[in-house]
């Protein structure tokens, strides 16, 4: 998806954030080679005496961050910030040319160390380079999370500027998955005749696009899925019961209100979704 890509990988060094170097090998897959292994010291250590004593702490860990990153393949180095995560994320992931920011999350919501929830909205929100959310197996949960490769994608779309964008990303991608399920969800209607004309319509949109793929060699396979109702419910029932690997999404849809409901069904899919999601930020001409 990204050719000689570079990726950035925020963390914090808690138990999930830590996982995040062994994530690294699926997204060799999209073309990234190489990752800048980023922490973030927030502006409330009291002293600069602090602050260089944090530095030293985590120097270690960051050391071993490198390492395992390079052992599998890739060309890694470690840097340090201070400042509010996002915004340091954020400044660091376009300085540095990235091409993805990759976060951790727990399997059914996002990690409450220093990615905590509006960190999270704010990097998704306002970051113009994509995000890749990882997750994990919750202690709770027995189902499979952080696979080792993406093979099945599922990509909801609904038809505004958006959906190019996440097309162009999809047919970037270094080699073929296996499956791709295109989904989109209609809004419900106590009229069951408008309901079944709106699916119509929306599946024929559908298969027009499974059409160019497959012109273009972007999977051996796909699905197509309309429903209608809450989106982000059922962006999430679609992804679980076809086992998917990763879900691909716009962070801006259809609407005008920017930051209060455009995107907000991409978050609720990030927050609450038990497999990785890839927020996709739209250019200002495609909104």
């Amino acid at each position: 998806m990204f050719k000689d890509g570079k990726v950035l990988l925020a963390t914090d060094f808690s138990k999930n954030a830590e996982k995040l170097v062994d994530s690294l090998v699926k997204l060799k897959d999209f073309g990234i080679k190489n990752v800048l292994i980023l922490q973030v010291l927030e502006n409330d250590f009291g002293s600069l005496e602090a602050v260089e004593y944090a530095k030293k702490a985590d120097k270690k860990l960051l050391e071993n961050s490198r390492k395992k990153a390079e052992e599998i393949g890739m060309k890694a180095a470690t840097t340090v910030k201070e400042g509010k995560p996002y915004k340091e994320i954020i400044k660091t992931a376009e300085k540095e040319n990235c091409q993805l920011i990759l976060l951790a999350s727990h399997g059914g919501g996002v990690i409450k160390e220093i990615l905590l929830g509006s960190n999270t909205r704010n990097i998704i929100r306002k970051s113009k380079v994509p995000v890749f959310i990882e997750k994990f197996r919750d202690e709770n949960n027995n189902k499979k999370i952080a696979v080792d490769s993406i093979q099945k994608i599922l990509l909801p779309l609904d038809f505004s500027g958006s959906t190019d964008q996440v097309l162009e990303m999809i047919k970037r991608m270094s080699k073929p998955s296996e499956k791709i399920i295109l989904t989109s969800i209609i809004e419900s209607s106590d009229d069951l005749q408008e309901l079944n004309e709106k699916k119509e319509i929306t599946e024929k949109k559908l298969k027009d696009i499974q059409n160019k793929l497959r012109t273009d060699n972007i999977s051996s396979s796909y699905d197509i899925e309309v429903r209608h109702g809450d989106p982000a419910q059922n962006i999430i029932e679609i992804a679980e019961e076809k086992d998917s690997d990763l879900i691909v999404i716009s962070t801006k849809g259809k609407g005008n209100l920017k930051e209060l409901l455009i995107g907000s069904t991409a978050v609720k899919v990030a927050e609450k979704s038990p497999i990785p999601v890839l927020l996709v930020p739209v250019k200002k001409n495609n909104r």
